[in-house]
């Protein structure tokens, strides 16, 4: 959703006056207004916090709420009775709410429990309200709340309450006619709360029509498959390699289809497939070094045979050899060309394709993986981006959409980035590098998030015992405050998937095969260290959403990004929307940018749609310097109201000194009710 960050004091502040809003033409800039707090106080001098708008400029933006129907909301209000502008001038900042005593501090001990309203179901309906959320800061943090009693249920509809009745979050309408949603409690965009209610409150303040889209997306990748992982050792703390090892067998696999399909069967996750990042050498793999150590002979291979469609598969290179062009911590290391690159990825093609039988080429039996897509891969150890020779193998291939390191800083990337930083949401990069066939698009580098589930553990035992041995340590230190169960990494790392989710980003995770292990044995327990913690995730999403996941393959999040890329783009070249009213009111689009764009929008259905979480989403292309507009949907048509006055005389002439009486009736035929409606007639001349 574009927005402007408007600066009221300090570094950077911003004039803020009537043409801040609007042009004075009887053209507003702004459909919604999101302010930080109730009362916006700063300190101003030693000890005193006023307001940082004066009650001049607070006029000026209700003012403008009630001459284009705009709402707003308050993120953090604490209802206190006053508080004075810079001035001194009492401003009334409860928004029709009375304080109902002291913060209340809510801590991971004693957190503040919230239930929604009737109406709280009807704002939030995207989530799954028939269960309270917690209102809570970090762990070992205190979060601050402010329960407030509505004046009256007709000015300030509570929308979440406390277990005492009292209102956490509320709707005031104005005596003058604007409306705020007011919510009652610290907030930051990391906290859990602030992630579930954060898509209401924009869709309330923009009547939920709006620029951009939003779903909710999980897709999880375990590379490695057909080859062994080295484990980690319990007695030494280390990975040892050898024969500490575990390659997946045939009920490490049948296991893990059968628990994904038994999380298939709930409509929320019935989308989601894991995409197998595969090594070919090891499929049909007659190799000692490549089975388990005891293992007679390879029953993983079969098991896919019987069963390949389960799920994705993704291309990870023949043998899992690296892509750079050097490796000086390894004497053996053999530098890549672009031949053995590019057989590397043409052989494990193969594989997927059913051409290749795997290694030997002894005839065995081929498989065929539908959900299979040439044009994706991930490296091995995310290696080869820096490396020219890989560039030119990827191409020739023909290759779109690859990884990067996000730990890692390239000097080659577009945009550049050449510190480690934040990443902007779903959007990925391109290699000045990537110059050998300048007829084909340049491949897309896609950023993945890694996880705590470590490379090398297959059972809860090795889980936590090197977990312990990474974050048994001081929180200052980089630990987590001491030794952790099971249970509790599960719960922590859950966590911080979760908030993934919830911040609708469309990256996938990094997992390895080690980690799909059925840690039950015969006979299958369908548990794994990846389905239990992906359990306790999806568990947690189901308890707080009602709305269904978004399983997307790696070309399919490549896409997803490029098209947000090219949005983003289009609206730093000015792409704008706006609410045109007149005998018909619509909505205009305006791309003065030098690109065409698809131009995602909520609320409308214009070019493509498509359904999710109860709204209509679009697509709408718009060229290059175009302009389009459409009706506009029922939500942004202002309510009409038809008034009519009628003037009565009490005599139809008056004597001169005599009195006369008018009765005046104002009425309102509807269907909406007027505010602060005026009436004001000239007497007749003589009187």
């Amino acid at each position: 959703v574009p927005y402007d960050k408007i600066v009221l004091k300090g570094a950077g502040a911003t004039p803020f006056d009537a043409s801040t809003l609007s042009d004075g033409s009887g053209n507003g800039k702004y459909q919604g207004i999101i302010l930080e707090t109730g009362d916006l106080p700063y300190e101003a001098t030693p000890g005193f916090f006023p307001s940082a708008m004066t009650a001049a400029q607070w006029a000026i933006l209700r003012q403008y709420q009630f001459d284009f129907g705009v709402r707003s909301a308050t993120m953090f209000t604490g209802p206190t009775a006053f508080r004075p502008d810079v001035n001194g001038v009492q401003l009334d900042l409860t928004y029709g709410l009375i304080n109902s005593g002291a913060a209340v501090p809510s801590t991971d001990a004693n957190a503040v429990t919230v239930t929604f309203t009737a109406t709280g179901q009807q704002v939030f309906s995207y989530l799954n309200t028939a269960n309270s959320i917690l209102l809570k800061n970090a762990p070992t943090a205190t979060l601050f709340t402010y329960p407030s009693t509505p004046v009256s249920n007709t000015t300030a509809v509570s929308l979440l309450q406390a277990t005492d009745g009292t209102s956490l979050a509320s709707i005031y309408t104005a005596p003058e006619g604007w409306q705020n949603l007011t919510l009652s409690a610290d907030n930051n965009p990391e906290l859990t709360h602030s992630l579930l209610l954060g898509y209401g409150i924009v869709n309330w303040v923009t009547k939920g029509v709006f620029l951009g889209s939003r779903k909710v997306y999980l897709s999880a990748q375990p590379d490695d498959v057909f080859i062994p992982d080295d484990l980690w050792s319990i007695a030494n703390n280390n990975t040892p390699g050898g024969n500490l090892r575990h390659r997946n067998t045939g009920l490490d696999y049948d296991s893990l289809a059968a628990w994904q399909t038994a999380l298939n069967s709930n409509t929320q996750t019935a989308s989601i497939k894991l995409e197998m990042p595969f090594n070919g050498v090891g499929y049909n793999t007659t190799d000692p070094a490549y089975l388990n150590p005891g293992e007679p002979t390879d029953s993983l291979s079969p098991a896919v045979r019987a069963n390949p469609d389960v799920f994705r598969w993704i291309n990870h290179t023949w043998d899992h050899s690296s892509l750079n062009p050097s490796d000086p911590s390894d004497p053996s290391f053999i530098t890549p060309t672009v031949a053995s690159i590019t057989n590397q990825l043409t052989w494990n093609h193969q594989v997927a394709t059913g051409v290749r039988s795997g290694e030997p080429l002894n005839g065995s039996p081929t498989v065929t993986f539908s959900h299979y897509n040439q044009n994706a891969m991930i490296q091995p150890d995310i290696s080869g981006l820096e490396n020219p020779v890989y560039w030119e193998a990827a191409q020739n291939f023909g290759l779109r959409y690859i990884l990067m390191d996000t730990s890692r800083a390239y000097s080659n990337f577009i945009p550049a980035r050449p510190v480690v930083a934040p990443i902007p949401p779903n959007t990925g990069f391109t290699s000045s590098l990537d110059t050998f066939m300048s007829a084909n698009p340049r491949i897309f580098i896609i950023p993945r998030y890694p996880t705590n589930l470590f490379f090398n553990v297959s059972t809860p035992a090795e889980w936590v015992d090197e977990y312990n041995f990474l974050f048994d340590k001081p929180v200052d230190q980089g630990g987590v405050g001491g030794p952790s169960t099971y249970q509790q990494i599960l719960n922590r790392e859950s966590e911080v998937l979760l908030g993934y989710m919830l911040k609708f980003h469309a990256l996938s995770w990094m997992f390895h095969a080690a980690n799909l292990r059925d840690y039950n044995g015969a006979p299958a327990g369908n548990n794994s260290l990846l389905s239990d913690l992906l359990d306790t995730v999806t568990n947690k999403y189901k308890a707080v959403y009602n709305l269904p996941i978004e399983n997307l393959s790696q070309t399919e999040i490549g896409q997803l990004m490029q098209n947000r890329m090219a949005y983003n783009a289009a609206l730093a070249g000015g792409l704008k929307g706006r609410i045109v009213f007149g005998s018909e009111v619509k909505i205009e689009l305006t791309n003065p940018s030098g690109a065409a764009v698809n131009v995602p929008m909520t609320g409308v259905s214009q070019g493509m749609t498509m359904a999710y979480g109860g709204q209509t989403i679009s697509s709408i292309s718009l060229a290059a310097g175009g302009t389009t507009s459409f009706a506009a949907p029922a939500a942004l048509i202002p309510p009409q109201a038809d008034l009519s006055v009628t003037l009565t005389a009490s005599t139809a002439s008056a004597l001169a000194g005599g009195t006369l009486t008018y009765s005046v009736v104002i009425s309102n035929a509807g269907p909406a009710t007027a505010t602060a409606a005026t009436f004001s007639d000239t007497l007749p001349a003589g009187l």
